[in-house]
């Protein structure tokens, strides 16, 4: 991840390692209100965020991408 911040500028290293950083102690997530907690995340913060990778990916490789489909 670290190597993609220099080479995607359009990503957000702090989200980027905050969804990691949830995913792995979503695991051992026992607690009903940090699972709300992480809803909210989800679909505040890191939906937006993939879909500006999306965006973003689109725009730099998109006749690329979509020759693979």
């Amino acid at each position: 991840m670290k190597a993609a911040y220099k080479v995607y500028d359009f990503m957000d290293e702090e989200t980027w390692i905050s969804m990691l950083a949830e995913r792995n102690n979503m695991a051992h997530l026992y607690d009903e209100e940090a699972a709300k907690n992480l809803v909210k995340h989800i679909l505040d913060d890191y939906i937006q965020e993939f879909e500006k990778m999306r965006t973003s990916l689109l725009k730099k490789y998109g006749e690329c991408i979509i020759r693979l489909k």
